[in-house]
């Protein structure tokens, strides 16, 4: 799909890959998000030996990844992996497409993100964690603060995995994507989820040919039914490649997706 050529003050309309978030779950603030080349937080700490607790999940075959070797541990679904380029600071990022397949509990799920050099030592491992409703399909993503010239293969592994009947109920549907100069993008959707809920994290996606290209995201507070909100954030590149590059223009033939995660239930 191609996105309209039609402007909207400093935006233009883009394709909709999606026009429903899978939700059973609580709302997005009308609150004004912006992300710029920063590396996002994972709290918590990673395990020193990771002890995947999965019901009988075998690793992944491995996916190749700006040159390295990505599996995974996970009772989970996972999609196809596409990596930031290094920052200033040294951290990477690492995205993909993720599933609770449960059509009836939600899951929560801690990981650790372990890289490896060539001869199978750790050069690096940093946890994650997610907290999915029945059947939602959202976005992961893991930092990584290794140095990843020493690194030859990455392993996203479950270190604990809990279902539970979701906390809240309902959808969100996105109404309008737009997108604007230098890989601004802004999102508005509306909330119909049964309770409202804080600190959800907010992504919005381009594809080319189904891959991901660049991603942004932020923070928010989900209303309940009825309520609306926007999201604006500048894209960074990610690429299967070595060298994603800086995006100053969105390509015509992107479209884009929005997805949510909600903070873990405390």
């Amino acid at each position: 799909m191609h996105p309209a050529r039609q402007r909207n003050g400093a935006f233009i309309v883009l394709s909709i890959c999606c026009a429903i978030l899978l939700a059973t779950a609580a709302g997005f603030g009308a609150a004004t998000l912006w992300l710029s080349n920063v590396a996002p937080t994972s709290a918590g700490t990673p395990s020193p030996d990771p002890t995947p607790r999965v019901g009988g999940s075998a690793e992944s075959k491995p996916q190749t990844v700006q040159g390295f070797d990505v599996t995974t541990v996970s009772d989970l679904t996972f999609g196809a992996f596409a990596l930031s380029a290094t920052d200033e600071d040294g951290f990477t990022v690492i995205y993909a497409k993720i599933e609770n397949d449960d059509p009836a509990n939600a899951a929560e799920v801690y990981f650790d993100i372990t890289a490896y050099g060539p001869d199978g030592r750790v050069v690096g491992r940093t946890p994650s964690n997610m907290y999915l409703l029945p059947g939602q399909r959202s976005l992961f993503y893991g930092i990584m603060a290794s140095d990843m010239t020493k690194v030859d293969r990455i392993k996203i592994e479950q270190t604990n995995f809990d279902l539970a009947p979701p906390v809240v109920s309902g959808d969100v549907s996105v109404d309008s994507i737009l997108g604007g100069e230098e890989g601004l993008v802004e999102a508005t959707f509306t909330s119909a989820f049964s309770t409202p809920s804080e600190y959800a994290e907010v992504y919005i996606a381009g594809f080319i040919d189904e891959q991901l290209f660049a991603v942004c995201q932020d923070k928010a507070d989900i209303p309940a039914s009825g309520g609306t909100f926007t999201v604006r954030c500048r894209l960074d590149a990610v690429s299967t490649d070595r060298n994603p590059q800086a995006i100053d223009e969105i390509p015509e033939d992107a479209v884009f997706d929005a997805y949510w995660a909600l903070d873990i239930p405390q």
